[in-house]
């Protein structure tokens, strides 16, 4: 099964919303050019994360590492 995702952008400090993107190097370049302290997550579409993570036989734990990914823009 192809699955969809979208890129969560969250405030480091409280985890608040800050965008969601499709495309990681929009959300990549969002965070550079406003020199964003935050986290940069991938959430499947339309399934839970349990069911995606579970369901999906062929994801390994290095794999799962790799899902999240923190950015600090440098000041």
């Amino acid at each position: 099964m192809d699955f969809k995702f979208i890129w969560m952008i969250q405030n480091s400090d409280n985890l608040n919303i800050i965008s969601c993107f499709t495309d990681k190097v929009a959300a990549e370049k969002y965070i550079f050019d406003h020199q964003l302290k935050c986290i940069l997550t991938q959430y499947p579409l339309d399934i839970s994360v349990y069911d995606w993570v579970f369901g999906n036989r062929k994801v390994i734990y290095k794999k799962l590492v790799n899902l999240l990914v923190v950015f600090r823009a440098l000041i």
